[in-house]
């Protein structure tokens, strides 16, 4: 019956048809990072990719069956067999009747808006993200409602090849072309390597070798960081087997531990020795890795009860001259930009630039002046401090989506900080009138001042809300705002958001090392003392004799009227909310 209502609604207004296919993300996972010929260099891309999809689709709490269709971005094919992405769905479990189908593509913006709130910009080159384009464009004509998105490279594997043996060698000597190089990292159409490339826009835009070393420097940090925070929740621990038989787990991104910034600066040119600014330093590492994201209509996912993390607001293409492919992301997140409604562009808060090099990141930051604010860029670290596996940049939408678990964002009115789980316990004793009235008996305890002490406690406390839907695990988590940030023992309250639902069966629990968002509506103190101040200078005006006596009993009954008004509502918010 409730599809029957829907499809009768959508002829009804367009609208809500159109919202029922907005393409959204419901989940995402990727492998760690390795370096070339390192920790993952014994795994083939498509085994990469199939580990990929196996933890998105385990997150999600879906089974294989349900995708109707995966579309991998790789870019070095060659010795991968046929099809190779088909190869790492069948891997994962997919359906042998599931269509699949390869993507190698260059430059894309995306621009997806999170379920916080706030949307985040993402500029890659990446056959995944130009996947994560077509699936998205797929869903929202209707055609498909569930559909896993990813890339998946392995650099380390890439093999050398004679490329005149079949006709040309019948005598003599032959030469061996690597073809990571060949079909990866060189300009087809003028014979350059990338990092030419990233040396020409260096010389353009007047960057300084000091200038990009600081970048990387930065890059590394954030991404250090970021190991031990956001960075696990979306890696998917990998099992290698060694030549002995011994398994090694690799759960974190092997580039960020090897880098020594203080180093940096000692580094020779790599492409100009003479005078050359790109070093291996400020560049991205060669690397092997894969991600997966499991893209749904949103129609198809509160009829799942599957937790939405962000939605795909707009997207573009855009393409330069070959050799100034490092400033083709500006021209494509002005495209998409132009694509939102113009209240939605200035919340652009987070932003991710793929950073092939740093000259790639500071050229486009140049280009954007105005737009994009540096400190907001890649807060995460990027690819120069974590590897840049070609074809599976499409981790940076879900897998750096800017914001650490420390950092609170300030969105017009609100502010959105996330909290780790373990510290949500914390938060909801500082806040707790936000639910001695939702769960009073997980409060009980609490408020008689007997806090929590063990992970089986935090659970009593926290459960309750998430399984009556008044807030979300892990990064979809959503409780309601006090007027403060965390730690604050501000009492007022805000009603719980409506569009919080019930969460699935699967994602009830408690996670102490998942991320909850949690938000924060503006102070409305300032707006009560200013209408105070109004009230107050009107009535005092009425003290003065020349004004004639029906203007100041009008503005008396208006006064009392309006007083009596705002008491009422007043006193209805602090019992409702």
């Amino acid at each position: 019956m409730s599809h029957r209502v829907a499809r009768v609604s959508s002829h009804v207004s367009p609208a809500a048809a159109a919202a029922s296919t907005d393409p959204v993300v419901v989940s995402y996972a990727r492998t760690p990072l390795g370096t070339f010929g390192g920790a993952l260099s014994s795994l083939r891309a498509q085994e990469l990719g199939a580990h990929a999809i196996r933890a998105a689709l385990k997150n999600a709490g879906l089974r294989p069956e349900a995708v109707e269709e995966v579309l991998l971005g790789q870019v070095l094919t060659a010795g991968c067999g046929q099809a190779p992405h088909r190869q790492a769905a069948l891997l994962a479990g997919i359906p042998n009747t599931t269509p699949c189908t390869g993507i190698n593509k260059v430059w894309f913006a995306e621009i997806s808006r999170s379920q916080s709130g706030f949307p985040d910009g993402i500029l890659v080159c990446a056959s995944g993200m130009k996947a994560l384009m077509v699936a998205a464009a797929m869903i929202r004509s209707g055609e498909r409602k569930v559909v896993v998105v990813g890339g998946m490279e392995s650099m380390s594997n890439a093999p050398y090849a004679s490329l005149k043996a079949r006709w040309g060698l019948r005598h003599g000597h032959g030469e061996m072309t690597d073809l990571m190089v060949h079909d990866g990292l060189t300009d087809a159409y003028d014979a350059i390597h990338m990092g030419e490339c990233a040396e020409r826009t260096a010389e353009k835009f007047n960057l300084s070798r000091e200038a990009l070393d600081d970048y990387a420097a930065r890059s590394i940090r954030l991404a250090r960081e970021a190991q031990e925070g956001i960075f696990k929740r979306e890696i998917a621990p990998i099992e290698v087997k060694g030549r002995k038989g011994k398994v090694t787990v690799v759960d974190k991104d092997e580039q960020t531990g090897k880098v020594s910034i203080d180093g940096l600066s000692n580094l020779r040119p790599a492409f100009r020795p003479s005078g050359g600014v790109v070093t291996a330093g400020n560049s991205s590492p060669l690397s092997d890795g894969a991600s997966a994201i499991v893209l749904m209509s949103r129609q198809e996912a509160m009829r799942r009860g599957v937790p939405i993390l962000a939605s795909v607001a707009s997207m573009a293409d855009a393409a330069t001259t070959p050799q100034e492919f490092t400033i083709a992301p500006a021209t494509a997140a002005k495209l998409a930009i132009n694509k939102l409604p113009p209240p939605a562009r200035s919340e652009i808060g987070v932003w991710e630039f793929n950073e092939a090099f740093a000259a790639v990141v500071l050229a486009n930051n140049i280009l954007l002046e105005g737009v994009v604010d540096g400190n907001d860029v890649n807060v995460n670290g990027g690819a120069v401090a974590l590897g840049h596996p070609l074809g599976c940049s499409v981790k940076l939408l879900m897998s750096k989506k800017g914001i650490s678990n420390r950092t609170a964002t300030e969105v017009g009115k609100k502010v959105v900080t996330i909290i780790r789980g373990k510290e949500l316990t914390e938060f909801l004793l500082n806040n707790g009138t936000l639910v001695k009235k939702r769960c009073p008996e997980a409060m009980k305890k609490c408020l008689d001042g007997k806090a929590p002490e063990t992970e089986a406690d935090n659970a009593k406390l926290v459960i309750p809300l998430i399984t009556n839907g008044f807030m979300f695990r892990c990064v979809d988590a959503t409780i309601q705002a006090t007027d403060k940030p965390s730690g604050s023992t501000e009492r007022r309250r805000r009603k719980w958001p409506d569009r919080v639902g019930r969460v699935a069966p699967q994602h009830q629990g408690y996670d102490p090392k998942g991320l909850y968002i949690v938000e924060w509506e503006g102070s409305k103190t300032m707006q009560y003392v200013l209408l105070a101040v109004v009230v107050t200078a009107v009535l005092l005006m009425c003290l003065f004799p020349v004004w004639p006596m029906w203007v100041k009993l009008a503005v008396w009954y208006l006064t009392v009227a309006f007083s009596t008004f705002m008491t009422v509502l007043l006193v209805i918010r602090m019992i409702c909310y």
